[in-house]
């Protein structure tokens, strides 16, 4: 309604917004946007890993101290990792907070995934103060649990050249400092 004030440090709108309803408000000023691409990159826990890429590509906006980050990645070979080797995407464009309250529920909404597994639909985790994806999936034994994606699980138990891509596209939600 014409009652924000643009200046140098963002864009102040507590002019022109009411009071919180319910729960306290810190800030009514936008001070950080911006726009970027991004390379997700598959890596094992104990060693990078050696993964031959189809595609790769993600992008990145950033509003105050939220990031949304959307990638798409296809592999289509995988050399053998160590057993016990979990995979993450890493590269994301910020760290995650390390503040207990905006880190632990940043979470990976997977929009495909092909592979010759028979695990469930991954899912992932941007923990406190790093800046990678821990992929996730459900197991036996109920809906509840879940285990760290292995290469063997994504890969369909193979290694080497695979008999089509695995690719997994998605996006995550998470807080920075």
């Amino acid at each position: 309604d014409g009652d924000a004030v643009v200046y140098c440090g963002g864009i102040d709108m507590s002019n022109n917004q009411p009071a919180a309803a319910a729960g306290s408000m810190t800030s009514e000023l936008l001070d950080a946007y911006e726009e970027g691409t991004w390379t997700p990159v598959f890596a094992g826990n104990s060693t990078a890993g050696a993964f031959t890429y189809n595609y790769q590509a993600g992008e990145y906006t950033k509003i105050g101290n939220l990031v949304h980050v959307q990638f798409i990645v296809s592999v289509t070979a995988v050399d053998p990792l160590p057993a016990g080797t979990y995979v993450f995407i890493t590269g994301l464009p910020f760290t995650n907070s390390n503040d207990v309250g905006k880190s632990e529920g940043a979470s990976l909404n997977c929009n495909y995934w092909k592979t010759e597994s028979s695990i469930g639909t991954p899912s992932g985790f941007v923990f406190r103060n790093q800046a990678y994806i821990l992929l996730t999936h459900s197991v036996a034994g109920g809906a509840t649990d879940v285990g760290v994606l292995t290469p063997a699980e994504f890969c369909g138990g193979s290694t080497g050249a695979l008999s089509g891509n695995r690719y997994l596209y998605g996006s995550v939600d998470y807080y920075v400092d």
